[in-house]
C-alpha cells in the first residue's frame, strides 16, 4: 500500500496525504511504519510548500550561510559561520556539495527533517500520555 501512495504522491501530493490519512483512520491495525510513512508524506508536502516561498528573515540568513560554502574548504567555512551549531553547519557544508549548491533542495531537506522530527515527537508524546 505504501508504494501506491508513493506513486500517488508524485502525481498529486495533497490528495495523496488526504487519502492516506483516511486509510490510516479506517485501518485499526496501523503499524508504526505506516504511521511514520504518513508523517513523512506530510513533511514532504509541507517541504514542497516551503520550497515555493521567497526566503525571508531566518530562512534567508541561514540560506546565505549555506551558500557561503561555495569555493571554500571546511575550515574557512567554519570561520565564516562561527556558531555553536557545529552539526548543522557541517551538514550545510556537506549538503552544499552533494546538491551542487541547490538552495531549493536544501530548503526541502531542512523542512523534511524538521517537520518529521516534530511529528515523531508529538506521536511519542501522545503515546506516553495515552499508552
Amino acid at each position: 500500500m505504501i508504494i501506491v501512495f508513493s506513486v500517488l504522491f508524485l502525481l498529486n501530493p495533497v490528495i495523496s496525504v488526504f487519502l492516506y490519512g483516511l486509510y490510516l483512520n479506517s485501518n485499526k491495525k496501523s503499524t508504526k511504519r505506516t504511521i511514520y510513512f504518513f508523517y513523512f508524506l506530510l513533511s514532504a508536502l509541507l517541504a514542497f510548500i516551503n520550497m515555493t516561498k521567497v526566503p525571508e528573515n531566518d530562512l534567508a540568513f541561514h540560506g546565505n550561510l549555506y551558500l557561503a560554502a561555495e569555493g571554500v574548504n571546511i575550515f574557512e567555512y567554519f570561520v565564516k559561520t562561527w556558531s555553536r551549531e557545529f552539526v548543522f553547519y557541517t551538514f550545510n557544508y556537506v549538503f552544499y556539495y552533494l546538491s551542487n549548491g541547490s538552495l531549493k533542495l536544501w530548503i526541502m531537506m531542512i523542512s523534511i527533517c524538521g517537520y518529521f522530527s516534530f511529528f515523531i515527537g508529538i506521536h511519542k508524546f501522545q503515546k506516553a500520555i495515552y499508552p
